[in-house]
């Protein structure tokens, strides 16, 4: 599943349409990527029905989760979009740390080291290391026995 800001689906919607076309889910992740928390409950509205809109005009299909930048939402935020927009918040249960600067290698290996049953892995595209470190990555986890899911598919 990949977590889509709508800013970017804006500029680049036939990105959102592979990902899409290449049987991925696509979630959303705001449109400027705010920390939620201590943002208007009508900033955080805004923010989410904004990427929905994109999303679903570049790809034909809305968003059926949302996951909060820096994973900072509080209880009351993530009540507030569940009701009011029906999408549930997804967090994750392994941090790759890819943000900090590992090496390839590095966010291979802590992945793989940390790998359990349902988990959910984050990662992000936008570091060139990560995107190198896919392969090894996805090898080293289905050698192990373990199928990639949707987040959807995952949470029922």
């Amino acid at each position: 599943t990949f977590y889509l800001l709508g800013s970017r689906v804006a500029r680049h919607p036939e990105l959102a349409k592979r990902i899409r076309r290449d049987g991925h889910e696509i979630g959303n992740h705001t449109w400027s990527h705010p920390n939620l928390a201590n943002r208007s409950d009508t900033t955080l509205l805004s923010e989410l029905e904004r990427t929905t809109e994109v999303i679903q005009k570049a790809t034909g299909k809305r968003p059926r989760t949302m996951r909060p930048p820096y994973g900072s939402l509080t209880m009351r935020q993530r009540r507030l979009v569940n009701s009011k927009l029906r999408m549930p918040t997804v967090m994750w249960s392994i941090d790759s740390l890819d943000y900090t600067g590992s090496s390839s290698t590095t966010i291979t290996n802590r992945i793989l080291r940390q790998a359990h049953n349902g988990a959910i892995i984050l990662n992000h595209d936008i570091h060139a290391r990560t995107v190198n470190a896919m392969p090894a990555t996805i090898d080293g986890l289905k050698k192990r026995g373990f199928k990639f899911v949707t987040v959807s598919r995952l949470i029922g």
